[in-house]
């Protein structure tokens, strides 16, 4: 088995998943296998994949009915002995250098468990996700309900998950409780590369452009239980108007609630910055933008 196992589940992704597959065999590391589950397609996606898996003998082909993707990424990490487990997806594509450059780093840096890296963006949106380059700047963005590092840029050290499981619970924001679980754990460490590893198609039928708002819903509820494993003092109602002002000011659609900011930075945000010093940063940042978009004061 080689070293390294790259998963990717897929559903009905004939449109995009040439360019993704290619990525992925083009890597100037090429030492690794790469397994698919096709998650029960109803299009071109079987025919894609049998016509790859009989250019690449890297390539292993699973396939279920219709399960999810929590479901999906599972049954791929019990397929795999790999020491390292790198994520991708169906609609994406990854730099050449990707699996040569985070192979680096985790193994200069036995400690870490999760590697992220930067993301730039595509197709119906440009631009470049920064995210965090050390631990705390990065698990202080989860505590404060951020996405803090992008999934399908992800290499994971197996015996830093093993123990570990994605959640059904959460099926559009499923990795932002796999971290979660995964911080909750002593002596966790993730972060980002310091470079873009990943392009990240955005288009109409993405989860984060259909599941907005279901998606907003489970970032608070995935919050509050990261909260409580970090000893965070709230009410029932925190967390989901913290990710409402603070985290995805645009979910709501009236005019912001001056009092309840003011409430939660007075209650919440003292014990944030206590927990995780780098918080202080990032709360100061969402106050800014607030008092930018929506003409308030709020004092950090």
């Amino acid at each position: 088995m080689p070293q390294i196992s790259v998963i990717m589940p897929v559903h009905n992704g004939a449109a995009f998943i040439d360019q993704a597959i290619q990525s992925i065999a083009q890597q100037s590391h090429r030492d690794f296998c790469f397994t698919i589950l096709d998650d029960g397609s109803s299009d071109q996606t079987p025919e894609r994949l049998r016509y790859w898996q009989q250019q690449d003998p890297r390539i292993m082909l699973l396939r279920s009915e219709k399960q999810g993707i929590a479901a999906s990424l599972n049954q791929l990490i019990m397929a795999n002995d790999s020491e390292y487990i790198v994520r991708m997806d169906a609609d994406d594509c990854a730099l050449p250098q990707r699996l040569a450059a985070q192979l680096s780093i985790m193994r200069d840096d036995p400690s870490c468990g999760i590697l992220g890296a930067k993301v730039r963006l595509f197709g119906e949106q440009q631009g470049v996700w920064h995210y965090r380059q050390t631990s705390e700047q990065t698990k202080a963005l989860a505590l404060i309900g951020n996405t803090c590092l992008c999934h399908p840029s992800w290499m994971m050290r197996r015996s830093a998950i093993q123990d570990l499981n994605y959640s059904s619970l959460y099926p559009h924001m499923e990795d932002m409780y796999f971290l979660a679980q995964y911080m909750a754990q002593a002596n966790s460490k993730l972060f980002a590369a310091d470079e873009v590893l990943l392009e990240y198609r955005v288009h109409a039928t993405s989860i984060s452009s259909t599941h907005y708002l279901e998606q907003v819903k489970q970032r608070g509820m995935i919050l509050a239980w990261t909260w409580s494993q970090f000893g965070i003092q709230f009410n029932e109602t925190d967390p989901l108007n913290f990710v409402q002002n603070f985290v995805e000011p645009k979910a709501n659609k009236s005019q912001v609630d001056k009092l309840c900011i003011d409430d939660l930075v007075v209650r919440i945000f003292p014990q944030l910055i206590r927990l995780n010093p780098s918080c202080e940063v990032e709360l100061s940042r969402r106050l800014n933008a607030l008092a930018v978009n929506f003409d308030i004061e709020v004092v950090l």
